[in-house]
C-alpha cells in the first residue's frame, strides 16, 4: 500500500518517495533473489516481503534500505527458503 504524498509543507517524506528508493537500492542488488523484494512504507515503518533462499540475501535486503531517510524502523518479513 502506498499512501498518497502529504499536502503542504509537512517535514514527513513521502511515502511513494521511500517506497521508490528503497525499490531502488534493492533493484541495483547483484542478487536476483533481492531484486524480487516488495516494499511497502507507512509512517516511518518500511516493510519488506518476498523470499530468497539464503539468510545472508535477507540481511544484505534490510541493510541496503536501512539508513534510508524517514525510515525510522524496518520490519524484515522476508521468508528463506
Amino acid at each position: 500500500m502506498r499512501l498518497p504524498p502529504q499536502a503542504g509543507g509537512s517535514d514527513r517524506p513521502c511515502s511513494n518517495g521511500v517506497s521508490d528508493l528503497a525499490a531502488g537500492r534493492l533493484q541495483g542488488s547483484p542478487y536476483v533473489a533481492i531484486r524480487r523484494i516488495a516494499v511497502q512504507y507507512d509512517q516511518g515503518v518500511l516493510f519488506l516481503r518476498g523470499r530468497v533462499t539464503r539468510f545472508y540475501e535477507k540481511q544484505l535486503a534490510q541493510e541496503a534500505v536501512a539508513n534510508l531517510d524517514g525510515v525510522v524502523r524496518v520490519v524484515n518479513e522476508i521468508e528463506v527458503e
